[in-house]
């Protein structure tokens, strides 16, 4: 930095101004030690190395504050407020043993029989950490039977029910995971 200084003293004050700018961002290169990755993207398998193994696997959860919160009997099901209307579940499904290009459909009933929600699509999971792979907030609608007699989605909170979500690859291998949850109220997600 010195050598740099002595480098700035000879010329006038625009080259000054330059030279001592020079100066600053060289010094400041070295600083820092380089991006920080949450998923570093040079560990993470691509779509074209991707391989499945193992036997099949389905996780259900969901993210609370960006935090993903794996599911259970007796776990909360969430329950928000879409940012064009209705109230949808959005479940992370993840998946171990399949191919990334599955039949993904998830149901959701209540303790009483009411099927109340029910989704399904082809789709691409993406790759995730922990050998995983996975659908970020799968949206399933939430629809009473008979909305049209008032009955209210609101009213489902604090009522237990049931979370089925099943996968199928185009080789045929298939998971499924259900749980007992309590249908919780998660505002606006």
């Amino acid at each position: 930095m010195q050598f740099m200084m002595n480098r700035c003293s000879g010329q006038d004050w625009r080259g000054r101004g330059l030279c001592l700018l020079s100066a600053w961002v060289v010094a400041l290169a070295g600083c820092g030690s380089g991006p920080e990755f949450v998923n570093d993207p040079w560990t993470v398998p691509s779509a074209q190395e991707y391989r499945p193994s193992g036997e099949p696997v389905l996780e259900l959860g969901f993210y609370v504050d960006g935090t993903y919160r794996k599911t259970g009997d007796g776990g909360n099901a969430l329950i928000i407020n879409g940012l064009q209307g209705g109230r949808w579940m959005m479940p992370v499904v993840r998946v171990k043993g399949l191919e990334l290009r599955v039949r993904l459909r998830c149901e959701v009933e209540t303790a009483d029989g009411e099927i109340v929600g029910t989704a399904e699509e082809q789709t691409d999971l993406v790759i995730g950490s922990g050998g995983w792979i996975e659908y970020q907030g799968f949206p399933i609608p939430i629809i009473r039977e008979d909305a049209e007699n008032g009955a209210q989605v609101a009213e489902l909170f604090g009522r237990s029910g049931t979370v089925a979500c099943s996968v199928q690859d185009g080789t045929g291998r298939t998971a499924f995971r259900q749980h007992t949850v309590k249908l919780v109220d998660g505002g606006d997600g």
